[in-house]
Formats: structure tokens, C-alpha cells, sequence
């Protein structure tokens, strides 16, 4: 094996289902809403209290953060807020919200009747 072969050639740790799975990865993450993210994922059950960003304030014992631990969520928190909202204006699909009562599950509306020569 030359010189040249080991500096250029692409090892297994740049292969191209590594890349793909990575972008895959991030793309996955980056459609995580902000202020669900320290809900789910990696940090579910970390912390019993959030404020109103998201943005847990209390450990999982109760017992308040210290002001760093907070700053660092924070500022991960302003990272996701950016992915996003990149994300989301790039076309990504949203999370489907709640599903609001479709006409058949709501209560029928009674027939209106329209005058003769109304415009509608």
C-alpha cells in the first residue's frame, strides 16, 4: 500500500452510507419543535419543570438548576430554534397537530334555507 493510497483514499469513516445516515440523522432532529425538544429524545425524564419556552428550569429530583446548566440549555435550545425554523421553511413536513372534529363527528348543522334571489 503507497503513501498516496493511504492519504487519499476513503476509509470507512467517510464512506457514503456514513454521510447519508448522518444527514438523515440531522434531518430527523432538526424537525424536533424547540419546545418539545427537552422532552423527548436523549433528555425525556432529565427534568421535572420547564418555563415557558421549553427550556427545563428543575432536575428530574426537583431541585432547581444551577445557572450554567441553564445557560447551556438554553443555548441549545436557540440552536434548535434556528433548525427548525430552516427546516420547516425548507418544506419539511410539520407534525401533524391535533386533529380537529370533522362535519360527521360534530353535531349536524340544520338545513338553512336561502331566499329566492339571494346572492351568495
Amino acid at each position: 500500500v503507497g503513501a498516496r493510497e493511504l492519504i487519499c483514499s476513503t476509509g470507512p469513516k467517510h464512506s457514503k452510507e456514513n454521510y447519508e445516515a448522518l444527514a438523515a440523522k440531522r434531518a430527523a432532529a432538526a424537525l424536533i419543535d424547540p419546545e418539545q425538544m427537552f422532552r423527548q429524545g436523549e433528555y425525556e425524564g432529565k427534568y421535572s419543570s420547564y418555563d415557558e419556552r421549553g427550556v427545563p428550569t428543575h432536575g428530574e429530583d426537583g431541585t432547581e438548576l444551577p445557572k450554567s446548566a441553564v445557560k447551556k440549555l438554553v443555548k441549545l435550545y436557540e440552536v434548535q430554534v434556528k433548525k427548525y425554523a430552516k427546516a420547516i421553511a425548507a418544506g419539511a413536513p410539520q407534525p401533524a397537530p391535533e386533529p380537529s372534529p370533522t362535519v360527521s363527528e360534530a353535531q349536524e348543522p340544520e338545513a338553512m334555507t336561502v331566499p329566492d334571489g339571494a346572492c351568495l
